[in-house]
């Protein structure tokens, strides 16, 4: 699978070490399905590859993770993270082709303006995704022509 950064010796003692730290319900999360901060996973019900944010222990010890969706291994509307995912929603995954088209439609200072320039509720959804469709298309443009 795929490491989208190549873990030392010390990164992965640490790990070690911190993963022994945590409480066992958490820890025997992290142990069953392997996880680690230097790998890719691809969330199940979206599709997006994503890296890892945090563990987080909610009611009757249920632990859930928030995970990263970036550019830099999809092409998405924006960049955000996702909280409350199930440890079973995530599987390893490849880093993306080198031909994939790749990136953020809309930064978050341009959904920080739509945000304070658009009332809430539809319309400042419509504009989002109207904003990104667009930006997403001159994105697929660019990796087409090069």
């Amino acid at each position: 699978m795929a490491f989208i950064a190549e873990p030392s010796a010390e990164d992965q003692a640490q790990w070690v070490e911190w993963i022994a730290e945590l409480p066992e319900n958490v820890r025997t999360v992290v142990e069953k399905h392997g996880f680690v901060p230097w790998k890719l996973y691809r969330l199940k019900t979206s599709g997006h590859r994503v890296t890892l944010g945090s563990f987080d222990e909610g009611e009757n010890d249920e632990v859930t993770l928030k995970v990263d969706v970036l550019g830099k291994f999809n092409l998405i509307s924006f960049e955000r993270s996702v909280f409350g995912v199930k440890p079973e929603d995530l599987e390893e995954c490849e880093l993306p082709a080198d031909d994939e088209p790749l990136g953020a439609a809309l930064t978050q200072e341009e959904i920080a303006e739509i945000i304070a320039q658009t009332p809430p509720g539809p319309p400042r959804a419509e504009v989002i995704e109207r904003r990104a469709k667009e930006a997403l298309q001159k994105i697929g443009e660019a990796k087409v022509k090069s």
